[in-house]
């Protein structure tokens, strides 16, 4: 499928930095969600990298679908580390960058120094979730909409992308809005973040075909209480694959957008997890 270029933000000094964290966004968001805590990280001696992820970045955009399987994008981000030159770093990821990063830490593990996932539970907990709880099928069921290809997109995109604007970014800020807006409007960068959900939807439906099970990483889980997207049950559920040490936090007044609704107290949360590997 050829070499990409992935377009990325970055924060921080690597000259002396005590450690590196990449930072993976979700759907349908860019590595711009990052800013507050790339900041809040970077003036704690990190060096911080976000990466716009497959099909967000103009010169990382494949027109297959079989492009965007799961295993495909875990391997994306240890690509990005090999062309930095990063052998180990802490790993952060929301939404969608969270079920990437769960395949990533279970994949190549010795690489993780440490592991946050945010909103989006251990992937399999999560797709038997999907299958058992009728309440998560429910929460999911904007999926099967995502697989009607040109439709979803019309539908995602009219009237200068107003369903994105007040369901999904109503939270963000002006200059955050405007960088999405971007983005989504060239050609081919929407299709390709649906893509994400084509790729991966079968294995969704069913848990069995998810090949990820027991993480060994030390792992920090944070999930927000009023989430419209995740429901409790696979967040719960995600324990009996923690092998490492593991942590839940839940933010009570928090729902799916932790970075925009709860910025501060995830940035804090996120180092905590870092500082308390480091010291170890």
């Amino acid at each position: 499928m050829g070499k990409f270029t992935f377009q990325a933000l970055e924060s921080g000094s690597r000259e002396d930095a005590k450690g590196v964290v990449i930072l993976l966004h979700g759907f349908p968001e860019t590595s711009d969600m990052w800013r507050p805590a790339m900041k809040f990280l970077s003036e704690a001696g990190y060096y911080c990298m976000a990466p716009d992820q497959r099909g967000y970045s103009a010169q990382a955009r494949p027109t297959e679908v079989e492009a965007y399987a799961a295993e495909i994008l875990a391997q994306d981000v240890f690509d990005i580390a090999d062309a930095l030159g990063i052998d180990k770093f802490h790993l952060v990821g929301h939404d969608w960058g969270s079920a990437v990063g769960w395949g990533a830490v279970y994949a190549v593990p010795d690489r993780v120094l440490s592991w946050t996932a945010m909103s989006v539970p251990h992937i399999r907990a999560f797709a038997d979730a999907i299958k058992m709880d009728k309440d998560q099928k429910k929460k999911s069921s904007y999926m099967s909409v995502f697989q009607r290809k040109r439709i979803s997109e019309w539908l995602l995109r009219r009237k200068n992308f107003k369903l994105m604007r007040e369901e999904m970014w109503y939270l963000s800020s002006e200059e955050q809005l405007s960088n999405y807006l971007e983005v989504f409007g060239q050609e081919g960068a929407l299709r390709g973040a649906l893509n994400w959900y084509r790729a991966n939807y079968k294995s969704l439906k069913n848990p069995e075909m998810i090949p990820i099970g027991d993480i060994v990483t030390p792992t920090l889980m944070i999930w927000g209480a009023k989430d419209v997207a995740i429901n409790r049950v696979g967040v719960d559920d995600s324990e009996k694959f923690m092998k490492g040490v593991y942590r839940l936090e839940v933010l009570e007044d928090a729902g799916h957008w932790l970075m925009q609704e709860a910025p501060d107290e995830v940035s804090r949360l996120i180092l905590q997890q870092i500082e308390g590997i480091e010291q170890e």
